[in-house]
């Protein structure tokens, strides 16, 4: 026996629309011996109705019906709002390319010819099971993807770098609040915006086509670039920013974005100088003294 359980669908469901009533209870009892979960509508109101409240994962729908016919109810289940795939298998009679055609085009996903063959709508269906498996796991690695984006992006929003990433046409892929709160605009408009332009514009550093040859050197090599560029705020002062260059990777190891993180350094850099200002002082200080001290030593 086999059953969508076993291929880690839990708790799936199987909706019949046949307007035979007979029919479809026949075909319900059959499917159940492989221990499918089985429901049944009439007509394709009445399924159309039931897939509004629940969650079918497979529908099994005869072609001709009354009041709303197979091909009908197919364009209508793809017209609804599902969090979910539903496969649809069409039961017709028609067997010509042109009449199969139709069923696909109108959102069937597969078809079993009448008289159909119990053995064939189980393998079919088992198909179906498959499909929407692999469908739900996509979705769930799809969601951890997010997760894992949100996460990432809630820490580099919480650093005070600006951090953004770089197509190989140097357009802005993705930014930190940093940088979008320095450029005075919002992470949508942000995107795709060319960063060298809004740079130079901004006259943000002084080192431009420099930086330019590094980011064409990581994306060429691979490797990581760093720069310390030094320009001048409104006031003429200096102004130093550390400039590291991170490479991203595909599969195959070619670089398909570069991070691009600018840190303001200048206060440290200042601090440096202070210090390295304030020792110079101290051992001319210590000389001085040492020169004194050697002077009222002598005879």
């Amino acid at each position: 026996m086999s059953s969508l359980n076993d291929i880690g669908l839990t708790d799936a469901e199987i909706l019949i629309v046949e307007s035979s009533m007979i029919q479809a209870l026949k075909l319900q009892t059959s499917l159940e011996q492989y221990d499918y979960r089985v429901t049944v509508a009439g007509n394709g109101m009445e399924a159309l109705k039931y897939l509004k409240e629940h969650n079918p994962c497979i529908v099994i729908s005869d072609i001709d019906m009354p009041k709303m016919d197979g091909l009908t109810l197919c364009r209508k289940i793809r017209s609804l709002s599902q969090d979910n795939y539903t496969y649809i298998i069409i039961i017709t009679a028609k067997g010509n390319k042109e009449d199969l055609v139709e069923v696909f085009n109108n959102g069937a996903d597969d078809y079993v010819p009448k008289p159909f063959d119990l053995e064939e709508l189980k393998s079919r269906i088992d198909t179906g099971g498959r499909i929407i498996n692999l469908e739900e796991k996509h979705k769930k690695l799809q969601n951890l993807l997010i997760e894992s984006r949100n996460k990432v992006k809630i820490v580099f929003d919480t650093l005070h770098e600006e951090i953004v990433a770089l197509d190989d046409q140097f357009q802005i892929v993705s930014a930190n609040k940093a940088f979008v709160d320095g450029a005075a605009t919002t992470f949508k408009n942000a995107i795709g915006l060319q960063y060298f332009t809004y740079v130079s514009d901004k006259k943000l550093f002084h080192s431009i086509k420099t930086i330019k040859k590094l980011l064409d050197k990581v994306f060429d090599t691979g490797l990581p670039q760093f720069f310390l560029d030094k320009s001048a705020d409104n006031n003429g002062d200096d102004k130093y920013k550390q400039i590291t260059l991170l490479p991203i990777k595909d599969g195959t190891g070619k670089v398909f974005q570069v991070v691009f993180v600018s840190k303001d350094i200048t206060e440290d850099k200042k601090k440096t100088e202070k210090i390295s200002t304030l020792n110079k002082q101290l051992i001319e200080k210590a000389s001085q003294i040492k020169e004194k001290t050697k002077n009222l030593n002598k005879p």
